[in-house]
């Protein structure tokens, strides 16, 4: 009966407010980098997405739904007919929004 006598929102539920994101779907192997590039597409998408999206003004599951076709479009295999199709699983209560501060000198992974 206790607690009943705790408010909603002061309650934190086992495995509550986690977000877990993978490269590709389960049971599916991603794709790797090429010669040259620094990371996998899903990382190189990831930081463009992140860059593009992660102004204040959008939630984090938006963003990941960004990276999703981002990806698949990048890494669709034209003769195969395949790409490779991330996933994320959410347990958030609330909307999460990111907002990267843009630091001069700041090193951006990028090799282009």
């Amino acid at each position: 009966m206790e607690d009943a006598l705790v408010p909603d929102d002061e309650k934190n539920p086992e495995c509550s407010d986690v977000i877990i994101c993978y490269s590709s779907f389960h049971g599916y192997k991603a794709f790797v980098g090429g010669e040259g590039k620094r990371g996998s597409p899903y990382i190189q998408e990831f930081a463009k997405v992140l860059r593009k999206y992660a102004d204040g003004n959008t939630n984090l599951v938006d963003i990941l739904t960004f990276l999703n076709m981002e990806v698949s479009v990048h890494t669709f295999d034209e003769t195969n007919k395949r790409c490779q199709m991330p996933s994320f699983e959410s347990s958030l209560r609330k909307k999460l929004f990111l907002k990267i501060r843009k630091a001069e000198g700041a090193p951006t992974g990028d090799l282009e």
